[in-house]
């Protein structure tokens, strides 16, 4: 009877993992791509990451990185 909850667990497990994997992929590309912009020359770029702003409907968007230059 043990053996079939290690089973279930890891099961489960597996499908909780295949969930969140986009959510987690696009968060660490987000952030790799936040480093990259980072090493911009300041004089020449503005960086602003993370903007959320109203929708029509109501809602909000979010934009990860703008990036401003001359």
């Amino acid at each position: 009877m043990h053996d079939y909850w290690f089973i279930i667990v890891i099961f489960v497990a597996a499908a909780v993992i295949q969930i969140l994997k986009p959510a987690i992929k696009g968060r660490l590309g987000e952030k790799a791509v936040a480093q990259s912009l980072k090493r911009l020359p300041v004089d020449e770029y503005v960086v602003i990451n993370d903007i959320i702003l109203p929708t029509k409907t109501g809602g909000t968007t979010q934009i990860d990185h703008v990036v401003v230059s001359p």
